[in-house]
């Protein structure tokens, strides 16, 4: 109940969890270069919105996934070894991704690739992990991560009570959230917002 009152199935309330939390991981590795981007991707689905945040930081191995998940809902695969806490995945944006549709993280960390997928069964949240894999060209070529990172994606259905809004609604309120403001002033930020139909970028 928690989880889906902190969310009301709101898409921007989602994607400023999961852009702090691509913030955070950025300011855990603590480069000294500027423009470490965030990259928000938006395409229409016929009447839904897909939606995906990605960044080029760190990336989760699966001990760190299996940590972050830890005590999170119910875990299908079993694994459940670790410690919880805000972590390498923050608990708002692994609510905000098992409030929505097709909730996933896909991330890359030394040549390996994991997924783990978030939703309600039975109104339990769940969390399953897949078996770590090698972090093939086509996996990177994929999700558009060519070294370490992450990206988390959702579906905004409007069947679901869950409001789609229009590109240029998402990049006004991105931009003017109060939430985001420290990280869109940090010059060492770059966050684009990317129509993937017509390839605008903003």
């Amino acid at each position: 109940r928690r989880m889906k009152l902190a969310m009301q199935g709101n898409v921007i309330r989602a994607l400023v969890e999961l852009i702090t939390n691509s913030d955070d991981s950025y300011g855990r590795i603590g480069k000294d270069k500027k423009n470490e981007l965030v990259e928000i991707l938006y395409k229409k689905d016929g009447y839904c919105g897909l939606f995906a945040v990605r960044d080029h930081a760190e990336g989760m191995s699966i001990q760190d996934v299996r940590k972050s998940f830890k005590k999170y809902g119910a875990a299908t695969s079993g694994m459940d070894a670790g410690k919880t806490g805000r972590g390498y995945f923050g608990q708002g944006a692994k609510d905000a991704l098992v409030s929505m549709l097709d909730g996933k993280i896909c991330t890359f960390k030394e040549n390996m690739f994991v997924e783990c997928r978030l939703f309600f069964e039975n109104n339990v949240p769940i969390y399953e992990i897949s078996e770590p894999c090698l972090a093939s060209s086509q996996l990177r070529s994929q999700h558009g991560i060519p070294s370490n990172g992450t990206i988390a994606y959702f579906r905004a259905d409007p069947n679901r009570d869950v409001k789609v809004p229009r590109f240029d609604t998402v990049h006004e309120e991105l931009a003017t959230n109060h939430l985001l403001r420290k990280i869109m002033q940090n010059p060492m930020r770059k966050v684009i917002l990317v129509d993937l139909d017509d390839s605008k970028k903003r």
